[in-house]
């Protein structure tokens, strides 16, 4: 539950800010990786999915 509520945040991050960060690396800090585990994660419902088209739009690099 912890990953999905910080994708979800990252996604509501991007729709708001995505005119700045269509062009450049954007460096994301947290502990994890929620974009890798949603990769990985074998049950994925519909709104993941949707997350994850989300986050692959852009080049982000998660720091821990």
């Amino acid at each position: 539950m912890y990953m999905e509520n910080l994708c979800l945040a990252v996604v509501f991050t991007i729709k708001k800010l995505r005119h700045y960060m269509l062009n450049h690396t954007t460096y994301v800090i947290a502990k994890v990786d929620p974009l890798k585990y949603m990769m990985n994660k074998t049950y994925k419902n519909t709104n993941t999915s949707k997350w994850i088209m989300h986050l692959t739009k852009f080049d982000l690099q998660f720091i821990s």
